[in-house]
């Protein structure tokens, strides 16, 4: 199973997004960290992250997720229920902090 990552910028409110779809697991963490480490950067408003089109995720992914959000510096779409449930009980570890 592979992961796919789109950016796009909306024209009308000016929000970054990132489109995950797949599978995010350990292995492709990395490249949504990279990916988001980039764009924040370049951008300091906050950052749609679409969540809708995953089909796993694994729950050191779901936690890196869970940090970014509660940084307040990413915001959620397209929620399901499983992946929702995912992300918000990840766990709580040393790395809590920040995005690492």
């Amino acid at each position: 199973m592979t992961i796919r990552i789109s950016q796009f910028k909306s024209k009308v409110t000016g929000e970054s997004t990132f489109k995950v779809e797949g599978v995010l697991t350990t292995s492709s963490i990395g490249l949504l960290e990279q990916a988001y480490k980039t764009l924040r950067t370049q951008n300091a408003g906050k950052i749609i992250l679409d969540v809708g089109d995953l089909t796993f995720v694994d729950f050191e992914s779901a936690s890196v997720i869970r940090r970014m959000k509660k940084a307040g510096e990413v915001v959620l779409r397209g929620c399901r229920l499983f992946t929702g449930e995912i992300i918000e009980n990840s766990g709580i570890d040393a790395n809590d902090s920040g995005v690492g």
